[in-house]
């Protein structure tokens, strides 16, 4: 739903709006706002290395909550403070706004806690939630790639020996992230010699997140070289484009015009685009003829000089005269490029576009579908996390457990998904029943682990009616159960 300009709400005006309660149901709003901001507390805090900071903030935004978080020790620390569920405000013992928060994204651990019901002091951060976790993920990303090629704030960046053509970097720039153009030239211009990245950060006055993305995006579009002057360059440069010209096609056309059935050999062609126009052969009709008896392995001649025919396709227009079977190692094959070689159940990729289209499906036909995430731990493991061997048995004692017709993969890189087409939370629950029972059964090699599993459920029609809300939905209930050390926790469980 939409709204306009005039109608629609300011942050402002819901917190006020909700600070707003009458003398007589102020004592069940207390109780309420209490009870709230006990799950909420039990939620968003806890430690970096269980709860990253993009899951924090998902997860503020879906309660609404309005509140203070701090991150890391007293002496050193960052704090977030939200406004029905939007960061309003950041600041670290460094910096304030939207750069306190991409400090966070880097950090590998830090104690969280929340204080619940504090009004932000002001306001620093304008950006979406959305906006601010795809920042800070590229930020990682970037970082990444950067400390991968040994190159830090005091390197000397090296300019390719051959000159960029007049707009060549603009161009290039448009291939690659999706990062100011202007910053990105004036970052581009004061770039040389005696100047490194950290000066050149500091002349513009840009935050470490900014300089990072930046170079990062240079080096990997090739308008940079690294200090030793070698090329890391990523993104491939634009190839010409193959379409044939509209007056080569009107010339092919017009040559066809005497015999249509051999319009289909002349389809998929290539013309020099410099070279003059060229007169037609006087027997063009005959060489057509010739052409089709050629055999396929001898090159087809060119009808005329500055053009080349490519061989036609494997696929022919007609009617089928015989039985097709379906061939089991085509769709083994299919599924093998479709997984993950160790676990052998779905890559992240694929079980994303197979979310997208059951949701779509269960749309289009008013059915039921629902999300399963769920994490694995495992006592005593650093960061809780499983290791590879566990996680391996896990998955494929899930895998047996399963239906056929439910699809089985990596949700990120450590957390999975059931997706179950016909079924509605209450009844994916028993199938989380049985894996919990059942999982020792047929694996019993986890039991020096002691692996515990925590799920979160979400449906459609019943939690929302969007995919991104969906996915979303399921996460939160997901971390609610890990951080509660619960089996399993439904969405409709924390909307009640």
């Amino acid at each position: 739903m939409s709204y306009s300009d005039n109608t629609k709400e300011s942050l402002g005006d819901r917190m006020r709006r909700k600070s707003v309660t009458s003398a007589a149901s102020q004592t069940n709003a207390d109780q309420l706002i209490s009870t709230e901001g006990s799950e909420m507390t039990n939620v968003l805090e806890g430690d970096l290395s269980e709860k990253p900071i993009s899951w924090l903030l998902m997860a503020a935004q879906h309660y609404e909550v309005t509140g203070r978080l701090q991150v890391g020790l007293a002496a050193c620390s960052v704090i977030v403070q939200f406004g029905l569920g939007r960061a309003v405000h950041a600041q670290s013992p460094f910096c304030s706004g939207p750069e306190a928060i991409m400090d966070l994204f880097i950090w590998k651990d830090g104690r969280v806690r929340f204080e619940s019901g504090r009004q932000p002091e002001s306001v620093t951060v304008q950006e979406t939630i959305e906006e601010l976790i795809r920042r800070g993920e590229a930020y990682v990303g970037n970082l990444a790639f950067l400390e991968q090629h040994a190159i830090g704030e005091l390197s000397f960046l090296v300019r390719p020996p051959a000159r960029h053509a007049v707009g060549e970097v603009e161009r290039r720039l448009k291939k690659g992230q999706p990062i100011d153009t202007t910053m990105q030239m004036e970052f581009y211009s004061n770039i040389y010699g005696t100047r490194n990245l950290k000066d050149t950060a500091e002349k513009l006055a840009l935050t470490p997140s900014q300089w990072v993305s930046i170079t990062a995006n240079l080096l990997q579009l090739g308008i940079f070289l690294t200090p030793d002057g070698r090329s890391i360059q990523t993104v491939e440069p634009d190839t010409p484009d193959p379409t044939p010209t509209a007056e080569y096609q009107a010339l092919r056309l017009q040559q066809a015009a005497a015999k249509p059935q051999n319009i289909a050999n002349l389809w998929h062609t290539k013309a020099t685009v410099n070279e003059p126009e060229q007169p037609v052969q006087p027997d063009l009709q005959t060489q057509l003829q010739d052409q089709q008896s050629v055999p396929a392995a001898k090159p087809v001649q060119p009808i005329v000089s500055d053009v080349t025919i490519t061989p036609a396709s494997m696929f022919k227009m007609g009617v089928p005269n015989h039985i097709i079977t379906l061939d089991a190692a085509d769709q083994n094959s299919v599924m093998m490029m479709l997984s993950e070689p160790d676990t052998g159940i779905l890559k992240f990729e694929a079980l994303q576009f197979f979310i997208a289209r059951e949701f779509a499906r269960a749309c289009r036909f008013k059915t039921l579908l629902t999300l399963v995430l769920f994490s694995i731990r495992c006592a005593g493991g650093e960061g809780q996390k499983a290791p590879q061997e566990v996680r391996i048995l896990v998955t494929g004692a899930v895998s047996r457990i399963k239906r056929d017709v439910d699809m089985f993969g990596h949700f990120g890189k450590q957390a999975f998904g059931l997706l179950l087409p016909n079924v509605d939370s209450n009844q994916a629950c028993l199938l989380v029943d049985r894996i919990n029972s059942d999982l020792l059964h047929l694996t019993p090699d986890l039991r020096q682990y002691n692996v515990s599993l925590h799920f979160g459920l979400a449906s459609v029609p019943q939690d929302t009616s969007e995919v991104n809300g969906l996915v979303k939905a399921a996460q939160v209930a997901m971390f609610h159960a890990t951080s509660n050390n619960l089996l399993r926790t439904e969405a409709q469980q924390l909307r009640q």
